[in-house]
């Protein structure tokens, strides 16, 4: 993967942290900050379905062997 593709991914997911998470509330302290993170991110990897993994999260995109098309 170029380095291009990877900065796009990377600021998507910043991009979806910063407004399903971050712009949403007010944390008091690291440590709230630091486990609600942990949390978007695993909601992100591992329930939340994505359009460019045919819908499938990619904890289960990162299963399929061969091309996953995106819808």
């Amino acid at each position: 993967m170029r380095r291009s593709e990877k900065n796009a991914i990377e600021e998507k997911i910043n991009s979806t942290l910063k407004n399903e998470i971050l712009d949403k509330r007010r944390f008091e302290s690291f440590k709230e900050l630091e486990h609600a993170l942990a949390d978007a991110i695993a909601f992100y990897n591992n329930c939340r379905p994505h359009l460019s993994n045919n819908l499938l999260t990619p904890a289960e995109a990162s299963t399929v062997s061969g091309e996953i098309k995106m819808l």
